[in-house]
């Protein structure tokens, strides 16, 4: 049994001058980031793994994950393709995740990764990622390329401080 864990960066500032991608974490999304690491650490919920957006705002809250799991840097890859990611392009960068990982961490935006757990599970009662909140779901695929609509049971979601 596989395990694909979705969180959605923590609050970010404004949109400014600096554009959307270029967003830092505010202080509440930092506090939030690191709350739900430490919740999923709790939960013995440690992946393997992490796969962020390049975007300044999730690359900070998978560094904070990183850290919270104790997770060398290793375990850490930024891919551009999941910044703003719909689900399909979501699948298809897990796609590409090696098959010895059984724990994914995937670090990124809405409204596409609460857009995967309904294409993955979709009788699950969930409804959307507010910002630093996390989901998780279990898939008895052997590889991560053979994870496809409806092949995920949604296990549990949980937003920072709620």
């Amino acid at each position: 049994m596989r395990r694909l864990t979705l969180l959605r960066h923590g609050h970010a500032e404004r949109e400014g001058a600096q554009g959307d991608a270029e967003r830092a974490l505010t202080r509440r999304g930092e506090q939030e980031a690191w709350s739900s690491a430490a919740r999923l650490a709790a939960l013995g919920l440690v992946p393997q793994r992490i796969l962020a957006s390049a975007a300044v705002r999730t690359r900070q809250t998978a560094n904070i994950a990183q850290a919270s799991f104790g997770l060398p840097g290793t375990a850490l890859s930024l891919e551009p393709r999941l910044y703003l990611a719909d689900p399909f392009t979501l699948l298809e960068v897990i796609a590409e995740v090696a098959a010895e990982v059984d724990h994914l961490l995937v670090v990124g935006h809405n409204p596409g990764l609460s857009e995967i757990v309904h294409l993955l599970a979709p009788r699950s009662r969930f409804d959307s990622l507010e910002t630093g909140a996390w989901a998780t779901l279990e898939t008895p695929v052997r590889t991560w390329g053979e994870l496809e609509a409806e092949r995920a049971v949604f296990d549990r979601s949980e937003a920072p401080g709620r």
